[in-house]
């Protein structure tokens, strides 16, 4: 009888663990179907929102640059969308640690307080680069 027990505890502790997974994939879904009713040219971009986890801050930048077509955001604006976009950080001012990350680093511009990739770093340049050769 206590076999019984525990196979129906495990399958109870399995079904709350799929039903966690379906309620993941319920929002991914909703957003996905938000995103897919509104203009795509005036709609912020859904389909980033989980693509910044396990990738590095300057790495998940350049990404998230590249899915608003290369637009010049400010640092709040680049790490709220990291941080909906599954990007983990634990620094209670994100947009500051972002802002002096991105002045650092070569790959990224400043014009009038927002950030852009410089053109020889865009996913176009490096694919031009990659065909001449």
């Amino acid at each position: 009888m206590s076999e019984y027990k525990e196979i129906l505890s495990d399958l109870k502790r399995k079904r709350e663990k799929l039903a966690a997974q379906v309620a993941k994939l319920d929002t991914v879904i909703s957003g996905l179907e938000e995103f897919a009713s509104e203009n795509a040219t005036t709609a912020p971009i859904k389909t980033a929102r989980t693509s910044y986890r396990g990738k590095t801050i300057l790495d998940a930048t350049s990404k998230c640059l590249e899915l608003h077509n290369n637009e010049p955001m400010t640092s709040r604006e680049i790490g709220e969308d990291l941080m909906a976009g599954g990007f983990k950080s634990k620094s209670k001012n994100f947009h500051r640690l972002l802002y002096n990350v991105l002045y650092k680093d070569d790959r990224f511009k400043s014009e009038g307080g927002k950030w852009s990739l410089k053109r020889e770093h865009t996913y176009l340049a490096d694919w031009g680069a990659k065909r001449k050769s």
